[in-house]
């Protein structure tokens, strides 16, 4: 309980540790029981969309819910307020919303580091990221840069389009899992065949098997047709999370990491898996997502490659201006003298890595508390 308040937590929100904790009561369905009016639910994201319009109905007669979805960023959970309805709600404190991405000041919100401490805690990964001192006595590399590439978002497409039209992709080590059209763009598409580059089709490629991750290298297929991203994940990663596991070949063999974020034209940080790999494999980055992105970063403590590299794209506010300096500056640096670069990155890789290490098991602690501060001031209970 809190301040003599239930707290009944959706069985689903039970994954993520530290949660189970504070729960008084467990539901499966938010339609199973009477709503108790006097107690505090925090909901997932299913019975979210399942219900938005109950929960609704719920709040505007003052029953105190909090969606907990911190594997969602500041783009989705922005659109998905609109969409529903909740904006005001959560503007004017009848709703509580914990999120894995910065939000507008405007839209309280609880942040959770949800994705870093993850990368160090999965299965097999620790092994893997013990093997960073091969990243810098392989000088002599087979591939440029590492480049991975999921779901469609116009910013990944728009920089596979660029940087094979550069030939810079020829020489690098990159995937793309979602050749299907772009359903939205944030900034002038390139024409390609007469054709908008939303809608081109760039095909399937994964990594080659000797390096995927061991445990999906017999799924590995060599060619795929075009169709729906799920099916060509889950033929992968056979409906597991695959893209959290590690292996340190792709690092190995590679100068440096090219990281496509989820979020790119939202002006609001969501770090994900994409970021906490490289860095957990003490691997240099340069990272396609929002500006302020690496300054948000610099903030958790973290150091970015500013004193090898033009950094100055992530203080670019236009889309466009911003991923095009980004294809500049990939260009510009696999001109250089790449062993040199990762001999002189290799310090700030290692603080980084050691860094990360020191903050993950602090994330989950300091969350439970901030929750429960959280959910006193948001219904000023």
């Amino acid at each position: 309980m809190i301040n003599n308040r239930k707290i009944i937590i959706d069985f689903h929100c039970l994954r993520y540790p530290g949660i189970e904790d504070i729960a008084d009561e467990v539901f499966n369905d938010l339609k199973d029981n009477p709503i108790d009016t006097t107690a505090i639910y925090i909901i997932g994201f299913n019975q979210f969309i399942k219900y938005d319009k109950y929960i609704c109905d719920l709040i505007c007669n003052h029953v105190r819910i909090i969606l907990f979805n911190p594997q969602e960023g500041s783009q989705n959970m922005i659109w998905m307020y609109e969409k529903y309805g909740f904006r005001d709600l959560i503007k004017n404190y009848s709703f509580g919303v914990v999120v894995g991405g910065d939000q507008p000041v405007d839209m309280p919100a609880l942040y959770f580091e949800f994705f870093l401490p993850i990368v160090l805690e999965c299965e097999g990964n620790q092994i893997e990221i013990e093997k960073i001192h091969q990243i810098y006595l392989k000088s002599d590399k087979p591939y440029t840069f590492l480049f991975f590439n999921g779901r469609d978002r116009p910013h990944r497409k728009y920089l596979l389009y660029h940087l094979g039209q550069k030939n810079l992709l020829d020489h690098s080590l990159w995937t793309n899992l979602d050749p299907t059209e772009s359903w939205f763009w944030p900034f002038p598409q390139p024409v390609v065949d007469g054709h908008p580059l939303g809608k081109f089709s760039i095909p399937v490629k994964f990594l080659p098997v000797e390096y995927e991750v061991n445990k999906f290298q017999t799924q590995l297929i060599k060619e795929f047709s075009v169709g729906d991203i799920q099916t060509n994940k889950s033929h992968l990663f056979k409906d597991q999370w695959g893209d959290i596991y590690l292996n340190a070949q792709p690092y190995v063999d590679t100068y440096f990491s090219l990281v496509t974020e989820t979020v790119f034209e939202c002006p609001y940080s969501f770090r994900t898996e994409k970021i906490w790999k490289p860095i957990a494999m003490g691997h240099p980055f340069i990272v396609a997502s929002n500006a302020g992105y690496l300054r948000d970063l610099k903030r958790q403590g973290f150091r970015t490659f500013g004193h090898l590299i033009d950094e100055s794209y992530d203080s670019i506010d236009n889309n466009q201006d911003r991923i095009d300096r980004i294809v500049d500056l990939v260009e510009t640096l696999c001109r250089q003298d790449l062993p040199a670069f990762l001999t002189a990155a290799q310090d700030v890789c290692k603080y980084n890595q050691q860094h990360l290490v020191e903050l993950a098991p602090k994330i989950r602690p300091e969350f439970a508390q901030r929750f429960v501060q959280y959910i006193n001031e948001r219904f000023r209970i």
